[in-house]
């Protein structure tokens, strides 16, 4: 996002590539994807910048360390998107490693603040949560594993073959043919 004292640490080690700081709604194309600038809020500690890439029926929604804060200003986004979510394979990567905020932390005039919300807004069938093992914050927390279970018990998904976790599978690919997404962990659970 357009955070100055990151964008120079992620600029000294991209030597010669040209800097350029995505806009809210801008696009790229990436081979026959499309990259959508979803939120690139940096008001919040933990804002991050938030990208949806498309390839055909397919959509991997990317939400860096978002917390409470900005689970509602992206799920508005992806509401204005929904007939075009709703008809996809969805994957979300999880914010902020599984974590789950409190309400405690929002402004007076917020709404629509849960991470159920950004979740079902995303139309996801399959979660990625990135966590080192055996981590100080005990991330991911239980509500949010809680939640994605609802989720995927609504749609009648294994949560086998549709929750996925770095600190569990290893290394994570997820691929698209634009129809369909298969996601192959280096090691099961």
């Amino acid at each position: 996002n357009e955070s100055p004292h990151k964008k120079s640490d992620v600029l000294s080690h991209l030597k010669g590539s040209r800097d350029v700081i995505p806009k809210l709604n801008e696009t790229y194309k990436l081979g026959n994807a499309t990259i959508k600038v979803i939120d690139v809020s940096a008001e919040q500690p933990n804002d991050s910048l938030v990208l949806l890439i498309n390839h055909g029926d397919t959509n991997f929604l990317f939400t860096g360390d978002i917390e409470k804060q900005a689970h509602s200003r992206v799920a508005s986004v992806l509401r204005e998107m929904s007939d075009d979510l709703k008809a996809g394979d969805n994957l979300i990567k999880m914010p902020h490693h599984g974590a789950y905020n409190s309400d405690r932390f929002l402004p007076d005039n917020a709404s629509d603040n849960s991470l159920a919300t950004l979740i079902s807004a995303a139309y996801a069938k399959y979660f990625v949560i990135s966590v080192g093992s055996n981590n100080k914050y005990k991330h991911p927390h239980q509500n949010t594993l809680d939640l994605i279970e609802q989720v995927l018990d609504m749609d009648e998904l294994n949560k086998a073959t549709h929750l996925f976790r770095t600190d569990y599978n290893g290394n994570i690919i997820a691929t698209s043919d634009g129809n369909k997404i298969t996601v192959t962990p280096s090691k099961c659970a």
